[in-house]
């Protein structure tokens, strides 16, 4: 995992972001309430050569193997998880 950088939701992102995450990020920061975009960051991260850029809140803006883009909630990937541990008991 290498960190890539962090900016302020709204502001330009990097540049070195393919369009399809730009584009999803534009589509989640459209949906954020005048406080939570005032304050909100971006953090950018990237993982085997894939963008992950992480807001605040926890959700997730990357390019899944087709190259389109991939907006998932780090919360619901925990409730996944604790479904998951409900199938196997202690």
């Amino acid at each position: 995992m290498n960190i890539g950088t962090r900016w302020r939701a709204g502001a330009e992102a990097p540049h070195s972001l393919p369009d399809a995450v730009i584009d999803g990020i534009r589509e989640v920061e459209a949906a954020l309430d005048d406080a939570d975009a005032q304050v909100a960051m971006w953090t950018l991260t990237w993982l085997e050569g894939r963008p992950y850029a992480t807001l605040d809140d926890g959700t997730v803006v990357t390019i899944d193997a087709a190259g389109g883009t991939e907006i998932r909630s780090e919360a619901d990937g925990e409730a996944a998880a604790e479904e998951d541990d409900d199938l196997f008991p202690a």
